[in-house]
């Protein structure tokens, strides 16, 4: 297998629920630092017990996240809600989304064609009906695109997003210092945000190769300047990894 990532770094930017690719790209030759800017956690809710015991009113429950997933069952283990007892088909953005629920016992009902809730909001009603009662369970930075759907939302807060200052401050020292050749990889507006913030300043746009998950990431790297921007058409971590070995190869 050909060494065309020697002397390349990739530099994976999300939370710990993003998929290893460190065999792929080491095989061919790089090296993967991960160095999550932001964090997750549960959030403990006064209301959660309300929210559990509401569920069979429910028609759908809405996921887009593996964070999102991994804090409603936990809330369930902790509450004691059997999950063959929710009755409520399952919605989900994403295939790792949908493995997460599958990988807790629930059947996915619905995954929207691209793995984005500006997509999901367009086939999802094609589906449901229209007078479909849905519980979306977010983290606290999701956008309010879901609750934008010509039904009934209600919105429940499951977890937090973290900013993680210090690995900020650790990517762009490894950039001030490293000579090695470095793709970032962002995989949420949010990593964006904080990287403009605290690693733009010091490092320019054009001292790194820059590739997104996404086609909202895609648009906030845009906003912050940056411009040449590898962005698969599977929104996966494990198909940017092939893009960036693609390019590396000099493949289109």
């Amino acid at each position: 297998m050909p060494n065309n990532l020697m002397n390349h770094t990739v530099v994976v930017t999300g939370t710990a629920k993003t998929q290893s690719i460190d065999a792929l790209i080491e095989s061919h030759g790089g090296q993967v630092l991960y160095l999550p800017l932001l964090v997750t956690q549960e959030r403990l809710n006064e209301d959660d017990a309300m929210y559990l015991d509401a569920l069979p009113s429910y028609d759908w429950l809405i996921f887009t996240s593996q964070n999102a997933v991994d804090a409603f069952y936990a809330k369930c283990q902790r509450h004691d809600v059997d999950i063959a007892m929710i009755k409520a088909k399952i919605a989900a953005v994403g295939t790792k989304t949908k493995q997460a629920l599958t990988t807790y016992g629930f059947t996915v009902d619905f995954v929207p064609s691209v793995f984005s809730a500006d997509v999901f909001i367009t086939e999802f009603p094609a589906i449901a009906d229209e007078q479909a009662n849905c519980l979306f369970c977010k983290g606290n930075l999701a956008k309010n695109t879901i609750e934008q759907l010509p039904f009934s939302v209600q919105s429940w807060i499951v977890y937090d997003t973290l900013e993680h200052e210090e690995h900020a401050q650790q990517l762009r020292t490894f950039l001030q210092q490293t000579t090695a050749t470095v793709t970032v990889i962002f995989s949420s507006p949010s990593a964006v945000q904080l990287y403009t913030r605290s690693v733009l300043p010091s490092i320019d746009w054009q001292h790194i190769h820059v590739a997104s998950i996404g086609h909202i990431t895609t648009a906030a790297l845009q906003r912050a300047g940056a411009t040449t921007i590898l962005q698969p058409s599977t929104y996966t971590m494990q198909a940017v990894a092939e893009l960036i070995i693609q390019q590396s190869e000099g493949i289109s």
